[in-house]
């Protein structure tokens, strides 16, 4: 507001003086309630400004303690300065009576000076010389509507506490006594409709600590599925009910048996989780599912039961390159979940064991088993392991040839890495113009060169084959030697190859470069060739009355064999018949002593 002043008399008024400007004051508005921490004779007394200040800065606040307990040293204020309080709306009242009940008002004085009314009092405190009641812990925080959860008040200097409870519906329920020790305040939550509720605990006259419990309706299970599951755990399992969830699903918990879970997804009606594994020594059976909210284990948790059945010992084989014929033993690695591996072999015609070594026997797939044990919570447990046992290599050695000379014929000597088991030779010429080779390995001289002779080892049950050259020089005939001992070319010019299962060979030799060239007779087992025939193949007759004498080189005696009387030869086997045929002619009146004729040649057993 602006005021003016002037002056009137009998002759007029007189100007306005200057103005002056003045605000109107009214007390500040009433502050709500302190808040008082007792001490020793003493309390410490908080509160907030007022809302409205009157239209002047508040410059002091005037507490009063009161007490209408008989002795107490009542009324006692204070008054303080804004200026000395640094901001902070909190000061000590001292000269209190201990174990006295004081209440505290707070009034404010403006500029004005104005002061507001006295605010409402505070919570009544007790001062005194014992140290104050102290909480360090509640819980829960969840009880059923019905009631019945027990409340915990973990702290210090407990004893002579009280608990008081309001519900969301301001109603104050009955508290049954609670439990009280220094360190421990214990009581059974009073029904109370959904909601928030206040448990106020109080020493002394003092509020030490106000707890909110939320209360809820109480879960139910209706279902669970699986009913059974397997004792290693982890399999998915839901259950289906209501009020499973407190809105924090961090906040719902399971047990089962004696393992807390924590649930994969929660909602009101259903709740996932995986089963926990059972540990070695545990039994099999059944085990109780408790659904816990908030760790309110008693009046929000609700019981069901699922069942553990044994679990096959799992068992896990270390992995095996594949092998090959001929290698040392290996070793194989085997582990189970409970107690040791017993590996034993499925195929003992490929491989055998022993321990945990194996020993190869064949080539093929050698298959392994092993056997865990079971024990109380695991079922024996079998598993299978296959290697593949690779043909083993043979390799031969042929003996050095010297030269051979044309029409001369020399033996093949080889030499298998594999022994009798390696495979059956064959023996092929590369050059048929210089040299020719039997199916028994018997090189023929034909023209002077390089010969080079091929051996192959066929491939059998546990070797690959394998093929190997020898080279040697074939020189010209002299002229005392002009006649070829074994083979001799083809129509074409070609040399003949052979191979020990066709029992091919070379063609048997000549008397002499005038007799006609010999041709390779041939038997086929279990029929014989005539000793006429024979003499034919080998170029010569057998003249009337002849003596002829028929022998089987000993190399040949399980090839064939000689027909009584000497009237042919009998084919036995597969190969090369090698004979020698003796013709002695009739003596006669001319030829008294007739000279015996002598050849030897080479009868293919086919």
């Amino acid at each position: 507001y602006s005021f003016t002043l002037t002056a009137r008399n009998l002759r007029g008024e007189s100007t306005a003086s200057a103005p002056v400007s003045s605000t109107p004051v009214g007390p500040p508005s009433t502050m709500v309630a302190p808040t008082v921490t007792p001490s020793d004779a003493a309390a410490t007394v908080s509160w907030t400004a007022p809302t409205d200040s009157g239209g002047s800065e508040v410059v002091s606040y005037t507490i009063t303690a009161t007490s209408s307990t008989s002795g107490a040293a009542s009324p006692v204020s204070k008054t303080v300065t804004v200026a000395s309080l640094s901001g902070v709306l909190s000061t000590q009242i001292t000269g209190l009576t201990n174990l006295k009940v004081y209440t505290f008002s707070v009034t404010a004085t403006n500029g004005g000076p104005q002061t507001s009314p006295a605010s409402p009092s505070s919570l009544s405190v007790t001062p005194s010389s014992a140290p104050p009641a102290a909480i360090s812990a509640v819980s829960p925080k969840f009880s059923a509507v019905s009631g019945g959860e027990l409340i915990s008040f973990s702290g210090s200097n407990l004893l002579g506490s009280s608990v008081t409870a309001t519900c969301s519906d301001a109603s104050s329920p009955t508290i049954a006594s609670p439990t009280v020790s220094a360190t421990l305040v214990t009581l059974l939550s009073p029904p109370c409709p959904s909601g928030v509720a206040q448990l106020t605990l109080s020493n002394g006259g003092n509020a030490v600590k106000i707890h909110d419990v939320t209360y809820l309706p109480a879960p139910t299970i209706s279902s669970i599925t699986p009913t059974s599951v397997t004792s290693t755990g982890s399999q998915t399992v839901s259950l289906t009910g209501s009020n499973f969830s407190t809105g924090l699903s961090s906040e719902t918990l399971l047990r089962v048996g004696g393992t807390l879970v924590a649930p994969s997804s929660v909602s009101s009606t259903i709740i996932v989780f995986n089963a926990p594994v059972l540990v070695n020594g545990a039994t099999l059976g059944s085990r109780s599912v408790q659904v816990i909210l908030g760790g309110a284990a008693g009046t929000l948790s609700v019981t069901t039961s699922i069942t553990y059945t044994a679990t096959t010992n799992p068992i896990v084989f270390s992995d095996i390159p594949s092998k090959r014929f001929g290698s040392s033993p290996f070793t194989v690695t085997a582990s189970a979940t409970a107690g040791s591996v017993t590996v034993s072999s499925l195929t003992t015609g490929v491989c055998t064991v022993s321990g945990t070594s194996i020993t190869i026997v064949a080539a093929g797939t050698c298959r392994v088993s092993g056997t865990a044990p079971g024990n109380t919570i695991y079922a024996v447990g079998t598993s299978e392991k296959s290697v593949i046992i690779e043909r083993g290599n043979q390799s031969l050695s042929i003996a050095p040839i010297s030269a051979v000379s044309a029409g001369s014929t020399s033996a093949l000597s080889v030499t298998n890495s594999a022994g009798v088991a390696g495979g059956l030779n064959s023996f092929q010429s590369s050059t048929p113009t210089v040299c020719s080779v039997t199916a028994a390995g018997l090189a023929l001289g034909i023209s002077s060169g390089d010969c080079i002779i091929s051996v192959t080892a066929a491939e059998t049950t546990n070797y690959s084959s394998t093929t190997t050259t020898t080279t040697f020089a074939v020189t010209s005939m002299t002229p005392a030697s002009q006649t070829p001992s074994v083979g001799s070319p083809s129509s074409d010019g070609s040399s003949s190859g052979g191979t020990a299962s066709s029992g091919t060979t070379a063609v048997a030799p000549v008397s002499s470069p005038s007799t006609p060239a010999q041709s390779t007779p041939g038997v086929k087992k279990g029929k014989s060739i005539s000793a006429k025939s024979i003499a034919s193949n080998a170029g010569t007759t057998i003249p009337s009355g002849s003596k002829v004498v028929l022998s089987i080189a000993s190399s040949s005696k399980s090839i064939c064999s000689v027909v009584s009387p000497n009237s042919g030869v009998r084919g036995i086997k597969a190969g090369n018949c090698r004979i020698t045929i003796k013709i002695t002619p009739k003596a006669t009146a001319k030829v008294k002593k007739p000279k015996t004729i002598t050849k030897s040649l080479t009868v293919v057993v086919a």
